[in-house]
């Protein structure tokens, strides 16, 4: 009985997950495709990319910068604490990213830790595909990009599956302390 409610459980949380992040993830590609056609339409510039590529680019970023919110949300057990977690992000994924100053200046161990920010994929893809039309490796960035939101959406699963074996030791020993 504990089993099934146990597996039930985690299964609403799964249910929960992914519902959230498609609806997440299809408000973002919309909001990012009334931008890009906002850029083409009322600013008059043009566009040397079809859509589609934008929209392959905006769909992976999507995925893994909420797939990173997903994980963070995950870490806390108070959403305030989430919330002044997630306000230290922006700051340094627009400053490892190399879009204010280039990427190889970056220390080695700097260059580490902004291949974890989605921003650092990016950005300057974004960046060459409005300007020039054209970025080198744009399947290889796209692919880093799911990548890393692949990383963190197995990151939710180890952390929950960790989470949920702790409780139930401590619900089993009727241990005060256990996680939420």
């Amino acid at each position: 009985m504990i089993q099934e409610n146990h597996e039930k459980k985690i299964f609403k949380f799964w249910q929960l997950l992914i519902g959230k992040m498609i609806f997440y993830w299809c408000t973002a590609i919309l909001s990012f495709t009334i931008t890009i056609l906002a850029i083409e339409k009322f600013l008059e510039i043009p566009s040397r990319v079809p859509l589609s590529s934008f929209l392959i680019l905006g769909g992976a970023f999507s995925f893994a910068i909420i797939s990173f919110g997903a994980f963070l949300a995950s870490c806390f057990n108070q959403e305030v604490n989430f919330v002044r977690a997630s306000l230290i992000y922006p700051v340094p994924a627009f400053i490892f990213s190399g879009y204010t100053f280039p990427y190889e200046s970056l220390s080695s161990s700097i260059q580490i830790i902004a291949n974890v920010f989605p921003f650092t994929w990016f950005a300057n893809v974004l960046r060459e595909l409005l300007l020039i039309g054209n970025t080198a490796h744009f399947e290889e960035k796209v692919f880093a990009i799911t990548t890393i939101g692949i990383f963190f959406l197995i990151s939710i699963f180890i952390l929950n599956f960790s989470k949920n074996n702790i409780n139930e030791h401590c619900h089993r020993n009727h241990l005060s302390k256990c996680l939420r």
